[in-house]
């Protein structure tokens, strides 16, 4: 057969190293590029972490009386909505770094939810699967420890346990591998996913101030400073907000709508 006769050549990006080629073939596409966008794949991850941020801002005595404080002013129509609820998650959302809607520390949490482990410790695991690896290859190659010892009769289930015993090695450093590329990417998959916010007062505080003038009637910016200033605080967030701060996010806000 001739070249490019019958023949298919996997296309990769242009300049890719050896490398990196060798683990596209090998591993393929993360399933953030195969499935679902990578909105889809964290937003569970994402709402579990917004809710134990709201579960510490709600348990914050100053934020709560700020917030009751809001409620006594709350129209008729509001009552039956979970007004409480809605401006706290927006609150949350609110005094979050403004560089990024969530810090790396924030998101840290969000990648290793359900792992049992930090960020650090997971980065360090790969080396201490191949580590076991290493330790297991030798004694397998050693005589008292071989895998014939631990099933030495001559049937297919014991073939069978010996194969695998003997191919643990190279199973646990592909998987060490494959652990530790992924790894690397995850950050970037959330940063395409998440680009950074521009500078400037995140623009659920200007969702926040919107809300309680809906609820309420007028803004309330000295208030509205107040329970964010209580968020912060409950978040060890170093945020600041004072009416004018508020007033000022709400009229670039406008701008920047008209643009």
């Amino acid at each position: 057969m001739s070249a490019g006769q019958g023949a298919v050549s996997p296309s990769h990006p242009e300049g890719e190293s050896p490398e990196a080629r060798d683990q596209r073939n090998f591993y393929g596409e993360p399933l953030l590029g195969q499935t679902e966008s990578p909105e889809v794949q964290v937003s569970e991850q994402v709402r579990e972490w917004l809710r134990e941020r709201m579960g510490r801002v709600l348990k914050e005595e100053n934020y709560c009386d700020a917030l009751d404080a809001l409620a006594i002013s709350i129209r008729p129509e509001f009552l039956p909505l979970d007004f409480p609820q809605t401006l706290t998650g927006l609150a949350c959302l609110a005094v979050s770094p403004s560089r990024w809607r969530w810090s790396r520390k924030a998101w840290e949490t969000v990648w290793t939810r359900n792992t049992g482990k930090t960020w650090k410790a997971l980065r360090e695991f790969p080396d201490r699967v191949c580590g076991m690896a290493d330790e297991i290859k030798r004694l397998n190659e050693s005589f008292a420890f071989s895998a014939v010892q631990y099933a030495s009769a001559q049937t297919v289930e014991a073939v069978t346990v010996r194969k695998v015993f003997n191919q643990l090695p190279a199973m646990l450093g592909a998987y060490a591998e494959a652990l530790r590329w992924h790894i690397d990417r995850v950050p970037l998959m959330t940063a395409e996913a998440f680009p950074p916010l521009p500078r400037g007062h995140s623009k659920f505080v200007v969702y926040v101030s919107e809300l309680i003038k809906a609820a309420t009637g007028r803004f309330r910016d000295r208030e509205c400073a107040r329970l964010l200033n209580a968020a912060a605080l409950a978040l060890d967030e170093k945020a600041e907000f004072d009416a004018l701060t508020i007033a000022q996010a709400r009229s670039r806000s406008r701008k920047s709508r008209k643009t």
